[in-house]
C-alpha cells in the first residue's frame, strides 16, 4: 500500500455524533453501544477491550475510559430510579389500601349472616348473606361484586332494595378488600374471579336451596369479573349478569387510569408501567379476564350492561364492543 494512502488511513477519524461525549455518556447512547460492539471484539488486552476504528461509529477505547465509566454510573442511576419510581406508583394498582366496611346490612333493617371460606389459592374471603325480606321462602339469589379497591358497603346502599323484592343476597369482599385478608396483589380481574368463582362454589355447597335461579351484579372490575363468569357459565351455571361501567380490557383501563391521574403519554409511560405490573404479577395473562377477550363466549341467558358518560374508565363504547 503507497505511504500516503497508509498515512490517510492512519489519520482517519472516526465519524462524531452532534452531542458532546460527556453528554453522550450520561444519556447512555456509549454505554448501551459498548455492549452491543462487544460482540464484535477483535482484540482483548490486559483490563480492557479494544476495537478497531469504524468510520460512523461510535469508538469505545477502553474500560477505564472516564467518560465510560461516568456513562455506566449515571445510567445505572437513572435506570435504578426509573425502576422504583413505576414499582411505587404500581402500588396504587396492585396494593390498594383496604377500606373497612362502613355500610353495614343492618343499617338498612337487613338480617344477615357472616360468612367464611377460602378461595383455591387460599385466600380468606368473607361475606354477607342476607335473606329475602318476603313470606315465603325464596329460591332466587343475586351474588353481588363490588369494584377495585372499594368492598361491598360501598354497593349496599344502591343494591339492598333487591332483598324487598324478593332476592336472597349474597355480598363477598375480594381478596385485599373490606372484611377478606390480603393475598398477593390486586390484579383487576384474574385473581377477582378465582375469588368470585370459589363464591359461587361455596354459596352452592352452603345453600343450595336458594340458589335454584342465581344472578350476579357487578360494578367496575366486580362488572369484569361477573362477565367473566357469563363467559364460563357452563361452570358457574349463572343464569343472570348485570354488569355496570366494567373496562373493555386490563390495558385499556390502565392507560386511561394513567392519563387521567398523571397526564403520561401512552409511548413510553404506559408501556413501562404495564409492564411493571406484569413483572410484580409473575406475566399472569390479565387479558384473559378482559371483556374485549370473554365477550365471544358469553353464554348466559340474560346480560344487562349500565354505563355512564362520566365515567373516565369505562366508556358506553366499552357496551358497544362487548355486545
Amino acid at each position: 500500500m503507497p505511504a500516503a494512502a497508509r498515512q490517510g488511513r492512519a489519520t482517519q477519524q472516526p465519524v462524531k455524533f452532534g452531542l458532546p461525549r460527556r453528554a453522550r455518556a450520561f444519556l447512555g447512547y456509549d454505554f448501551a453501544k459498548f455492549f452491543l460492539r462487544t460482540l464484535q471484539v477483535r482484540r482483548k488486552k490486559f483490563g480492557f477491550v479494544s476495537l478497531q476504528n469504524c468510520p460512523g461509529k461510535w469508538q469505545v477505547n477502553s474500560l477505564t475510559d472516564p467518560n465510560m465509566i461516568s456513562g455506566a454510573i449515571a445510567g445505572f442511576i437513572v435506570l435504578a430510579f426509573l425502576f422504583a419510581l413505576l414499582w411505587k406508583l404500581s402500588d396504587s394498582i396492585l396494593l390498594p389500601e383496604i377500606l373497612p366496611n362502613v355500610n353495614l346490612p343492618e343499617m338498612f333493617g337487613l338480617e344477615c349472616e357472616r360468612l367464611e371460606w377460602k378461595s383455591p389459592d387460599g385466600a380468606g374471603l368473607r361475606g354477607w348473606w342476607i335473606p329475602a325480606k318476603s313470606r315465603t321462602m325464596s329460591d332466587r339469589t343475586i351474588v353481588c361484586c363490588h369494584g377495585w379497591g372499594t368492598n361491598s358497603g360501598d354497593i349496599l346502599p344502591n343494591t339492598w332494595f333487591l332483598a324487598l323484592e324478593g332476592f336472597n343476597l349474597f355480598y363477598f369482599d375480594f381478596r385485599g378488600c373490606g372484611d377478606s385478608q390480603r393475598h398477593g396483589y390486586s390484579t383487576l380481574g384474574f385473581h377477582e374471579m378465582q375469588d368470585l368463582a370459589s363464591a359461587l362454589d361455596f354459596l352452592k355447597k352452603t345453600k343450595p336451596q336458594f340458589c335454584r335461579k342465581l344472578g350476579v351484579y357487578g360494578l367496575s372490575m366486580g362488572g369484569v369479573t361477573v362477565l367473566s363468569a357469563a363467559a364460563h357459565s357452563e361452570k358457574a351455571k349463572v343464569d343472570a349478569v348485570a354488569a355496570e361501567a366494567p373496562f373493555i380490557s386490563f390495558s385499556e383501563v390502565i392507560r386511561r387510569y394513567i392519563k387521567f391521574h398523571y397526564g403520561a403519554p401512552k409511548l413510553p409511560f404506559v408501556h413501562l408501567y404495564l409492564a411493571m405490573l406484569y413483572l410484580r404479577t409473575g406475566w399472569l395473562d390479565h387479558e384473559s379476564v378482559s371483556p374485549r377477550r370473554t365477550a365471544g363466549r358469553f353464554s348466559a341467558p340474560h346480560l344487562f350492561l349500565i354505563y355512564g358518560d362520566q365515567d373516565y374508565l369505562a366508556f358506553p363504547s366499552d357496551g358497544n364492543e362487548i355486545i
